[in-house]
């Protein structure tokens, strides 16, 4: 990983199984995958207002560890600053609240 990292934590009641069971949707590329327990991808977001190109994309990655209880971890890097990597880390924490949020219900 390089540059600044953002990285959003939580803990959830539900098994990884049901965690990993929900959809999701982005654009990038796929580049590591163990089912129920890592998902590794490049992920390009516009709202940082620079353009489409490869050096501009983060990697992403999904750590999923535990048996009844699930502890979520989101690391992205490639940002360019502290600032920028706190800005991404609260966005990130509002989606894996959200991850939270329906595994549980």
């Amino acid at each position: 990983m390089t540059g600044y990292l953002a990285t959003a934590e939580t803990d959830i009641s539900a098994p990884p199984e049901r965690v990993w069971d929900k959809p999701y949707e982005d654009k990038g590329e796929v580049l590591e995958v163990d089912p129920g327990r890592l998902l590794k991808l490049t992920h390009f977001s516009p709202l940082t207002g620079q353009p489409d190109v490869p050096e501009n994309y983060h990697t992403l990655v999904y750590e999923l560890s535990g048996d009844g209880t699930t502890h979520l971890k989101l690391t992205q890097d490639n940002n360019g600053s502290e600032d920028e990597a706190k800005h991404s880390q609260d966005m990130w924490e509002m989606l894996v609240a959200k991850v939270k949020e329906a595994a549980e219900s």
